[in-house]
């Protein structure tokens, strides 16, 4: 981003002598300095400055300077100006000329206080943030560090004696900062990318012989703080890299002779060359670095195109990818719509389904997204309402994803789930459909689907105390001891939280704990009809239909085909606190056509299990 450094390109590419700007030392005649204290040496690597006394206030900037100025698209302002922006133009070093007689005391490069204001040179005032790198007097900021100066001290007509300021600042401690005040100045732009941190004093010997050619003044000493700048790493390019990544085979003598034509410090070792990049290379910092360069100076126009050698294979799929993709499959087939959110959502949100502690995002892109998120839910809910707010009134979405959450020992723990919601009728508009709306067997039936589609059989489906459910309406899905998922009808204050105005129903499977799915096998039909019975068993309230059934599929039956419950009854002629369950129980064999006999000693087995495990009782 300057003359100089174009011309070096150039000089390399064509193999031309580079000849620099003249930047030899000026000879001081005074020894007045400013005292200058970094308090941050990361933040600000060096930092250079030179005061120039009793310059020429009715000097005119040279017809030369302007018009190489209006060419690089700066306009004139003064001679003292325009020589600072020259030497940026020309050697890529942002410059800032002060008033020294307003500076108050020492020059201070600090960070500036929480809401601390200054005027800035173009009259607007900034409140600065406490991560903003500023130059300070005695009195307050100056200047931005890097960006813009300070009206308070700037150059203006009756200016006399002038301090001049050259600084080499950390490009990441000024990142973004432009764009947080809504600004934009050439100065910013070439620091957030970088500036060589050896040029401050070349650039301060060159803007002082401009400004005494131009303004005559006094030179005093140059003062600078942080000499010690950081040393360029030593990076290895072994002799097979550049073949290996360009494809094109160079003699080493020409490899070291485009790094040498670049200023680069080689040295030959027995595995290939040791590399020193000068300092304005900032840029370069591994081996690949200096492979583009070989590249670059090379010729990309020389490198010959060819087809890439590979052998694809076919790598085997893990078993939870194929889970998922089974899960996605057969919701998409019952018209469901798949959904991705941001794993981040509102604090309220974030409050209305969890008790834990959130876990906060130290940058979020907005007030609105700033916690992540431990459950899928709000993300679903929020895509509801978007689409309740279009019209949209019925719905079937689903999302697979990670939740958050941190552990005691303020570790983040991050969990799969698959989480699912509808809404609306049961089936889409049409003039033959039914105005019927989901409920929660609905979405128990599609949870208990893709159960069965993972080769899960044997759940049990318990009342759940989930506080986001609605506590009639809620239920835990159970494999032995452990809770795989939960499913329900959102809780109505939830509801009216996210404007949904009738029941939402909802589930949540959590990937990371199920257990191995089984091949489904398929299995020929049978050309025996089956033979369904039918029984009523009084059981106790506390049991659950899914008791009796677990115990029914427990039974060693020899030809147990399906279970149904069809009722559920209490009232008249059942016992206080019992309830009465019909089930219809069908029997089949792939060998014969069954009899009674066969059927009736499988119904007594049934019987004397369900009277032994849950004293039900044949009702009468």
């Amino acid at each position: 981003m300057s003359l100089q450094g174009v011309a070096r390109d150039i000089a390399a590419k064509n193999n031309f002598s580079f000849v620099a700007p003249n930047c030899d030392a000026i000879t001081a005649k005074a020894d007045d300095k400013k005292h200058v204290t970094i308090e941050d040496s990361n933040a600000c690597i060096q930092y250079a400055s030179r005061i120039i006394k009793n310059i020429n206030i009715n000097a005119t900037t040279p017809l030369w300077m302007s018009e190489k100025l209006r060419r690089s698209g700066l306009r004139t302002i003064s001679p003292t100006v325009d020589i600072t922006n020259y030497i940026m133009i020309e050697l890529g070093q942002p410059m800032h000329a002060f008033d020294l007689d307003k500076i108050k005391g020492q020059i201070t490069v600090r960070f500036a206080q929480q809401d601390e204001k200054i005027t800035l040179l173009d009259e607007s005032e900034v409140k600065m943030t406490n991560d903003t790198l500023v130059i300070a007097d005695e009195k307050g900021a100056i200047a931005i560090a890097g960006i813009m100066g300070g009206l308070r001290t700037a150059v203006d007509d009756a200016t006399q004696n002038i301090l001049l300021e050259s600084a080499a600042f950390n490009p990441l401690t000024l990142a973004g900062k432009m764009r947080s005040y809504g600004m934009a100045t050439d100065s910013g732009q070439r620091f957030e990318r970088g500036v060589d941190y050896q040029l401050q004093a070349s650039a301060i010997e060159r803007a002082t012989r401009l400004t005494i050619d131009i303004c005559n003044g006094t030179p005093c000493q140059t003062h600078i703080v942080n000499a010690d700048v950081p040393k360029r790493p030593l990076i290895q390019l072994k002799s097979n890299t550049v073949e290996r990544i360009l494809g094109i085979q160079l003699a080493q003598a020409d490899i070291i002779a485009i790094l040498q034509s670049l200023k680069m410090d080689v040295t030959t070792t027995d595995q290939g060359v040791d590399v020193i990049a000068p300092s304005y290379r900032f840029d370069i910092n591994i081996e690949a670095d200096l492979v583009e360069e070989v590249a670059r100076l090379h010729g990309f126009e020389n490198i010959q195109r060819c087809s890439p050698k590979s052998e694809l294979t076919i790598k085997p799929v893990k078993n939870k990818i194929t889970i998922v993709n089974q899960m996605k499959d057969l919701l998409v087939a019952r018209g469901y719509t798949e959904t991705v959110t941001y794993s981040f959502i509102d604090p309220k949100s974030f409050a209305l389904f969890s008790d834990n502690k959130a876990i906060k995002l130290s940058n979020p892109i907005s007030s609105e997204l700033s916690v992540m998120r431990d459950s899928i839910w709000p993300g679903l809910l929020k895509v509801l309402s978007f689409n309740l707010n279009r019209q949209q009134n019925r719905v079937r979405i689903f999302e697979e994803g990670l939740t958050f959450s941190k552990l005691d020992n303020e570790d983040i723990d991050q969990k799969r789930h698959f989480s699912g919601l509808i809404y609306g009728s049961t089936a889409s508009e049409s003039w033959d459909a039914s105005k019927q709306v989901v409920d929660f067997y609905d979405v128990k039936g599609d949870v208990e689907s893709l159960l069965l589609t993972l080769g899960i059989e044997q759940q049990k489906i318990v009342i759940s105390d989930n506080p986001s459910l609605h506590p009639g309406q809620s239920a835990n899905i159970m494999i032995d001891d452990t809770c795989i998922g939960t499913f329900g009808r959102v809780h109505p204050d939830i509801e009216k939280a996210f404007d949904i105005p009738n029941a939402c129903y909802i589930f949540e499977i959590k990937l990371d704990i199920l257990p191995n799915n089984k091949k489904i096998k398929f299995q020929s039909l049978s050309r025996f009809p089956s033979v369904k019975r039918d029984l009523a068993v009084v059981v106790k309230d506390d049991i659950s239909s899914q008791d009796v059934l677990n115990c029914i599929f427990k039974t060693s039956c020899n030809y147990l085909n399906n279970v149904k419950i069809f009722d559920v009854y209490s009232g008249k002629g059942v016992n206080l606190k019992s309830k009465s369950i019909a089930i219809k129980i069908s029997f089949r064999s792939d060998k014969k056509t069954l009899t009674d006999e066969d059927i009736n000693s499988d119904i007594n087995l049934i019987i004397n299990n369900l009277k032994k495990d849950i004293n039900a009782q044949l009702r009468d």
